[in-house]
């Protein structure tokens, strides 16, 4: 049996734990090896997981990126996303929710985890609770999250948004939300109505306020 099929034969947990260790860079080194490498290190599964976004380089330290891939704009994070690699792809992380990243987002129903660090505040507040109230969970960071001296909660300038988000979540009573996760950094949720507050946090099954 030559290296290929002893491979070839590994269970894709195996597989997956192996791909757990190694940055994107290695992993498309793997793809180099061999047609039977190819084969196996392409299934779209093994890279479900992977951590595709750019917070901006001064959010995480430099360490960080060596296992997340930084696409250079809108243009190439659409063609990463249409890449047959990337199409069971989960984690999807973005500097700045707008119109365009949410019309991407739609595109690509797989996309169950969503982090970002700002909203555009002109962004529709209907198409914003519509596309994220289908996500599993959801990490709003806040420009607060990269700088201690603005005072300023970037939360507030997203008020109309979140709050037409909690609202979704509620609007079919009896039904549970499909968002599972929410996390919070600098959050102030004081403007918005208490009542929409307590509904829609109590379906979720985890809450995290950095």
């Amino acid at each position: 049996m030559d290296d290929d099929s002893k491979l070839l034969c590994l269970p894709l947990e195996i597989l997956n734990k192996i791909r757990s260790y190694l940055n994107y860079r290695s992993m498309c080194s793997l793809l180099l090896v061999s047609r039977g490498w190819k084969e196996v290190w392409e299934n779209p599964l093994l890279w479900s997981g992977f951590d595709l976004g750019d917070y901006g380089d001064n959010f995480y330290p430099a360490c960080y990126w060596e296992f997340t891939l930084k696409p250079r704009d809108l243009n190439n994070l659409e063609n990463i996303l249409n890449n047959r690699r990337f199409s069971e792809l989960k984690i999807l992380g973005i500097p700045i929710l707008n119109k365009d990243f949410l019309a991407l987002i739609r595109q690509h129903p797989n996309i169950r985890c969503l982090e970002f660090v700002e909203v555009d505040v002109g962004l529709d507040k209907d198409d914003f609770a519509e596309v994220l109230a289908t996500l599993e969970s959801i990490k709003f960071y806040g420009k607060d999250g990269l700088d201690d001296d603005d005072a300023d909660g970037h939360s507030c300038e997203n008020k109309e948004q979140l709050t037409a988000l909690f609202e979704k979540m509620i609007e079919d009573e009896g039904n549970a939300s499909k968002i599972k996760k929410l996390v919070f950094d600098c959050s102030d949720f004081s403007s918005i109505d208490c009542n929409v507050l307590v509904k829609s946090l109590n379906q979720l099954e985890e809450l995290e306020l950095l």
